[in-house]
């Protein structure tokens, strides 16, 4: 078995998931980036920058997201 190095764009399901919990509940949508980087629901690990935003794009990819940085993001089916 072949171990890879794990790189920024390998990120794992459990952080998407963690991201969509995040941004569902957010008592007022759409949630802002930074929100979704500080949030309390990381514990100690503070995800980096670039992790966070490969993760984003995925989940807008595979349409569990909607939105973008500058006007945050929320979750696909509540305003669409």
């Amino acid at each position: 078995m072949e171990f890879l190095e794990v790189e920024e764009n390998s990120i794992s399901e459990a952080d998407l998931e963690q991201i969509v919990a995040i941004v569902a509940a957010t008592t007022s949508p759409p949630t802002s980036f930074a929100a979704i980087r500080n949030s309390r629901k990381w514990g100690e690990e503070k995800k980096s920058v670039l992790y966070l935003r490969n993760a984003l794009l995925q989940l807008i990819d595979t349409n569990r997201l909607c939105g973008n940085e500058k006007d945050g993001f929320s979750v696909f089916n509540i305003n669409h």
